[in-house]
């Protein structure tokens, strides 16, 4: 077996359509991890919860089709323990429908996505093979972390990607 690493892609340098575009070629299904709340920065102050919004129920609706589990546990992100906050996680089979949802919107940004028009308080997509984590999104930090073997790094940095050294 060929050991993977884990990379962070400099988003600043490397366009987005070239790691989109990679995440959606070699997926098969794909975890969101629900907001918990978000804050909008007008005045006075206020605190959304999605659980009860309508536009949430409304966006699982629409991806019903694709939904294949949800779970709720302490990780996020390339599943790192994150205390004793839980956090709900959705999966859903990359299907043409979703793929082409994502190819109209970003997958970075600079707040939580409740504007988001197709993924309503779904935040930082996890991208899999199988059963296997090939990489994932915080989307508000404008991350983006890959799993790739040494050789797959060197083919992506001769299509222009750039990545973090560490």
């Amino acid at each position: 077996m060929i050991a993977t690493k884990v990379y962070g892609v400099d988003t600043k340098k490397t366009a987005e359509i070239k790691i989109r575009k990679w995440f959606l070629s070699r997926s098969d299904m794909i975890r969101f991890t629900k907001s918990l709340e978000t804050e909008l920065h007008v005045f006075p102050l206020k605190i959304t919860k999605f659980a009860d919004d309508k536009r949430f129920h409304e966006c699982m609706l629409r991806l019903e089709k694709e939904f294949v589990r949800k779970e709720e546990n302490n990780k996020k992100y390339n599943n790192l323990a994150q205390g004793k906050k839980v956090f709900t996680h959705y999966f859903f089979t990359l299907s043409k429908k979703i793929k082409t949802m994502l190819n109209k919107e970003s997958l970075l940004y600079w707040m939580v996505p409740p504007s988001s028009r197709y993924f309503f308080a779904l935040d930082d997509p996890i991208f899999y093979k199988g059963k296997k984590m090939i990489g994932g999104v915080i989307g508000h930090e404008a991350m983006v972390y890959v799993y790739l073997t040494a050789e797959e790094k060197r083919v992506r940095e001769k299509e222009g990607w750039f990545f973090y050294k560490k």
